[in-house]
Parts: C-alpha cells; structure tokens; sequence
C-alpha cells in the first residue's frame, strides 16, 4: 500500500520496470497493470505514472531509465531525506527545474483514495 513516487511525469525519459520478486501495481495514465514476478512493463515519456506494492511481502525491482542521467535525479531525491529529513514542495520545485520530472500532486489525493495506498 505504499506508494513508490508520486505520480509524475518525464518529457523524455522512458522507464523499464523488471520485477524481480513479489508484484507491484504501475498505473501509467489511467490505467493500473499487476506486474509480478518475471513480468516487464514500459513506463513511456509524456504520460503520468506511479507505483505501489499491495502485496503482503517485499516487491524487488530493477528500473531502467532511457536515455541514462536520471541517476542524478535520484541521487539528489535521496540527498533530501538525510538524516531524516522530509522534501518540503520548495525542495520538488527545484528537482522539476533541475530535472526531467515534472510532479502531479494534484493527483495524489484521488490514487490514495482510489487504490488504498499512502506515500
């Protein structure tokens, strides 16, 4: 039930989802896909998406990103929650500038509702 990423969006990154153990669900636009174990799923630019894992043991993952870079995305996500720290939107606001992310917060509220998930 948690979610792995807000919904967003990346104007020319393609995601690659290789599930590895357990299931997750991606919705990608509107629709939700149940990816388990051994499955594939495209993440393609321009459309919203997000990730959870509804099952009752650990979801493992592997995500590929075409073209590369969005490692350094991820890395400066990660820097914001050191020493147990939480993003503040200011801080989401700066990655969407410095990275190709751009966040649908406004959709949150609806998928935790819809799906029973939580960030």
């Amino acid at each position: 039930g948690e979610l792995g990423a807000p919904p967003h969006l990346h104007k020319n990154i393609d995601e690659i989802c290789r599930v590895l153990e357990g299931s997750v669900f991606i919705m990608t636009g509107d629709t939700v896909t149940e990816v388990k174990a051994g499955g594939w799923h495209l993440r393609p630019k321009g459309l919203v998406h997000t990730f959870w894992n509804s099952g009752s043991v650990p979801a493992k993952t592997i995500d590929i990103y075409v073209p590369g870079g969005h490692e350094d995305y991820l890395k400066d996500l990660a820097s914001l929650f050191g020493n147990g720290n939480r993003p503040k939107p200011d801080d989401f606001k700066r990655l969407e500038k410095q990275h190709d992310i751009k966040y649908r917060f406004d959709l949150l509220p609806g998928i935790m509702e819809k799906y029973k998930v939580h960030l």
